[in-house]
């Protein structure tokens, strides 16, 4: 028996379905070790699960179960398969297709970047933002990130985490899948600063003239209502960044 349903991140749904062979056959989220599955027998739960589960994993119960609890982490449309005895394969037959999760996030519009630069005034700082905006209902996971000086001396850039808005719009970052709008969720703003503001994650001292990609060794998560800034000490002067990233539902 093939069976789909509608998942809601956080929400288990109930299967009620006698069988002792249970499989995740798919899944149309993009994010991997999405499922939590918990098997009952009698009302009981039985000593068999499958957790941070993918398409193709499978538990096979000897005692058999009446019942399965799956929850999703994100919003999904999820399809299993119930069956008695010992059946099914994972043998792949015909083509093999191997997804580019990066072209994937572009080809449906959930891929977005912007750059731009500053020039701050007398006794300030310049400041760049990426905004997520309150409410948005997805976080910004950013994947790339690459700032550089365009005037001045060597200096550092400062990559930090707010949780404060900056005074004036640029623009919402575009989407890298042309066919689709810019997003709706976040913003690029710029703003002046007397100090470099929030949580510091990166510091970078660089030469002028050199754009560097940020060495992000995993992606940095900006919540609804926050923010991540790239600013630089030296006053009277310029900063520019170019940000990368893709939107999560929440």
């Amino acid at each position: 028996m093939l069976i789909r349903e509608i998942f809601a991140a956080g929400i288990p749904k109930a299967f009620n379905h006698p069988g002792n062979y249970f499989r995740i056959k798919r899944v149309t989220g993009l994010v991997p070790e999405s499922l939590d599955c918990t098997f009952f027998k009698n009302g009981a739960v039985i000593d068999v699960d499958v957790t941070k589960a993918d398409p193709g994993d499978f538990a096979f119960v000897p005692d058999g179960f009446d019942r399965v609890e799956v929850v999703s982490t994100i919003a999904q449309d999820v399809t299993v398969q119930i069956a008695r005895g010992r059946v099914g394969s994972d043998r792949v037959m015909g083509d093999v297709s191997v997804i580019d999760v990066s072209a994937e996030r572009a080809r449906n519009g959930s891929a977005f970047s912007y750059g731009t630069n500053l020039v701050s005034g007398a006794g300030l700082v310049p400041v760049i933002q990426l905004w997520n905006l309150p409410g948005s209902g997805k976080n910004l996971v950013v994947d790339e990130l690459v700032v550089g000086l365009i005037t001045g001396a060597q200096d550092v850039v400062l990559v930090s985490t707010v949780a404060v808005a900056l005074a004036a719009l640029v623009a919402s970052p575009n989407a890298k899948n042309r066919s689709f709008v810019a997003s709706v969720a976040a913003q690029i703003r710029i703003g002046t600063q007397a100090l470099p503001s929030g949580v510091v994650i990166a510091f970078l001292p660089l030469n002028v003239g050199v754009s560097f990609p940020v060495p992000l060794k995993a992606p940095v998560i900006v919540p609804p209502g926050s923010g991540l800034n790239v600013s630089r000490y030296q006053l009277v002067s310029d900063v520019a960044a170019t940000f990368s990233y893709y939107e999560e539902p929440i």
